[in-house]
C-alpha cells in the first residue's frame, strides 16, 4: 500500500509547487487534488496541466486521485442532472492530470423503488462517461452501510464504478469499518485515511475509534494495494506538523 495526502485539506492551492518537496520529504507517495476550483477543467489550461504533472514528477509523487465532489451527489432527482454535468468535464481532465481515479459522493442510495431506479440510471450514465474518459468513479463510503453500498455497486456491476473507502465515515455512523472491507472486497479502488469517534466527531489519526491494525490487515486480506490518502474535514491548523504525524502513523502500520 502507498500513502497519500489530500492537498487542499492542508494547504492552499497556490502553494502546490512550494509544498510538494515537503510532502515527498515526509515520506508520502502521492497527493489527491480537488478539481472543482483552481485545479479544475474551467481554471487549468493545457500549460497548467503540464505544470502540475511536471511538479509531481519532479518530486517523485503520484496523483493518487482527484476529487470531483460538488456537494449534491446523484441521489436527489432535482439536482442529479446538475451534478452529472459538473462532474463530467472533470473525468477527462483528471486523466490529463495523470490519474484514472476520480472520487466523489453519490449520496445515500434510496430504498424507494422509483427513486432508486432514477439513481441507478444517472449513476450508470456517469459511469459510462467515466469509462469513455479512461477513468473510474469511486464513491465515498458512509452514506449507507458497506453491505448496502456493495449491493448497489454489484447491481450495476459497471467497470467505471468503485468505492473510495473512508473508515472514519463508517465508524462515526455506527458501522464496523473493519468488517465493511470484506463487504466491498474487489470494489475498493482508493481509500481516505481519517479517524473518528463512535460519538460522531472526527479525530486525529490513531486517536479515534478506527481499529487501524485490524483495518489495514483487512485491506491486505482482500488484496488492496492502493492509496491510503490522508484527509481532514477542516483545513489543518498546523499543516506540516499534522502531515508529518500522519505519514509517520501510517508508515508504522505498513
Amino acid at each position: 500500500m502507498k500513502i497519500g495526502i489530500l492537498f487542499q485539506n492542508f494547504w492552499k492551492d497556490d502553494r502546490l509547487a512550494e509544498v510538494l518537496p515537503i510532502i515527498r520529504s515526509l515520506g508520502f507517495d502521492g497527493v489527491q487534488l480537488y478539481v472543482t476550483k483552481t485545479f479544475g477543467p474551467d481554471s487549468l489550461s493545457g500549460t497548467g496541466i503540464k505544470d502540475v504533472r511536471s511538479a509531481l514528477e519532479r518530486n517523485g509523487l503520484l496523483l493518487s486521485a482527484t476529487c470531483a465532489d460538488f456537494g449534491k451527489g446523484f441521489a436527489n432527482p432535482d439536482t442529479a442532472d446538475w451534478s452529472l454535468e459538473k462532474v463530467t468535464p472533470c473525468l477527462a481532465h483528471s486523466r490529463k492530470l495523470g490519474t484514472d481515479v476520480v472520487t466523489t459522493h453519490f449520496g445515500r442510495v434510496p430504498e424507494e423503488p422509483s427513486a432508486r431506479k432514477a439513481m441507478v440510471e444517472i449513476v450508470t450514465e456517469a459511469a459510462d462517461r467515466a469509462v469513455a474518459a479512461g477513468v473510474r468513479l469511486a464513491t465515498e463510503t458512509g452514506s449507507e452501510s458497506p453491505s448496502d453500498l456493495a449491493a448497489f455497486l454489484n447491481e450495476l456491476d459497471h467497470p467505471g464504478l468503485a468505492a473510495n473507502y473512508d473508515p472514519s465515515n463508517l465508524t462515526r455512523r455506527g458501522w464496523n469499518a473493519v468488517h465493511g472491507v470484506g463487504d466491498l472486497a474487489g470494489r475498493i479502488l482508493h481509500t481516505h485515511a481519517k479517524d473518528g469517534l463512535a460519538s460522531g466527531e472526527e479525530a486525529p489519526l490513531g486517536k479515534g475509534d478506527v481499529m487501524w491494525p485490524e483495518y489495514i490487515a483487512a485491506l491486505d486480506a482482500v488484496g488492496f494495494d492502493g492509496f491510503l490518502t490522508v484527509e481532514r474535514e477542516h483545513m489543518a491548523d498546523t499543516p506540516e506538523a499534522e502531515a508529518e504525524y500522519a505519514a509517520a502513523f501510517l508508515k508504522a502500520l505498513l
